[in-house]
């Protein structure tokens, strides 16, 4: 993953169990900072403004972080046992809490900021998922989508609480293996799948008839979760092949020729393997 919050710039590198950060997007990757490098396999990064949350996804938890000082970050607090393998934070403006999903429980955890700490408000099972793998979570229009491996799961959520809209989308078996949910106006969005597929819908119900712009052929590895920064579109590339590659922000251009690429790191090789070998993912 790749994100801009309050200024900086993040890179939620799971593989090699670290996240860096930067002023400057363009700076050589050996310029970027380094947040975190004992963390096991992170995925996400979000913050309220005061403190930035990324998942421990291997431990079980998350991290809690603040900037101290212009461009340092400290880790300020641990919180442990947040569902099995947590997998995706956001942050909920609207209700003031963190919203981070349990992708191997399928639980959905909220927290917020009570005297200078992080503490959980709900954890919460969603069983309409079953036992579903659940990398992901997207928040829209006051809706909570859990993007589970074969159905999507809709919610309605409130300041500590979340309840179910009796909602579910069974995707099509080809669009099965779900990584992310991204919404680009009220209703169109594009979506992310495991091994390799992308696509862009008109809406959900759309999606889950299997009406959709197949962009598989844009990506070279796994498209993974989507970001909106700087004008621009960012989907990172995963497993197969590694890049950092941003695209308009309409999503109407997709494609390998609108692609600007701000790393391109190839095929994994030996010391990539190693280094995700190195710590429980």
């Amino acid at each position: 993953m790749i994100t801009r919050l309050l200024g900086t710039y993040f890179i939620v590198d799971c593989w090699h169990h670290r996240i860096i950060h930067s002023r400057n997007l363009h700076a050589p990757l050996v310029r970027w900072k380094t947040l975190d490098d004992d963390i096991a396999g992170p995925h996400s990064i979000a913050t309220d403004g005061t403190f930035h949350v990324a998942e421990d996804t291997g431990r079980h938890g998350l991290f809690v972080y603040r900037e101290t000082a212009p461009d340092h970050f400290e880790r300020v607090q641990h919180v442990p046992d947040v569902g099995i393998r947590p997998h995706r934070t956001l942050y909920d403006a609207e209700h003031q809490q963190f919203l981070v999903v349990g992708s191997a429980d399928q639980s959905i955890n909220l927290l917020e900021v009570q005297g200078g700490r992080l503490v959980r408000t709900l954890t919460r099972i969603i069983p309409e998922l079953g036992r579903q793998y659940c990398r992901s979570i997207t928040l829209h229009e006051g809706l909570l989508y859990f993007v589970g491996e074969a159905d999507i799961v809709v919610y309605g959520v409130d300041r500590g609480r979340v309840s179910p809209t009796g909602s579910v989308i069974h995707l099509p078996e080809v669009w099965q293996g779900s990584n992310d949910l991204f919404f680009l106006g009220r209703r169109r969005g594009l979506f992310m799948s495991t091994p390799g597929k992308a696509c862009a819908f008109d809406s959900v119900d759309a999606l889950g008839r299997g009406e959709v712009q197949d962009l598989s052929a844009t990506f070279r590895g796994t498209p993974y979760f989507v970001t909106q920064f700087d004008g621009r579109l960012w989907i990172p590339e995963i497993t197969e092949y590694s890049a950092l590659r941003s695209y308009p922000a309409s999503g109407d251009a997709v494609t390998a020729e609108s692609a600007q690429t701000l790393f391109d790191f190839g095929l994994p090789d030996e010391a990539s393997l190693e280094r995700k070998r190195a710590i429980v993912t």
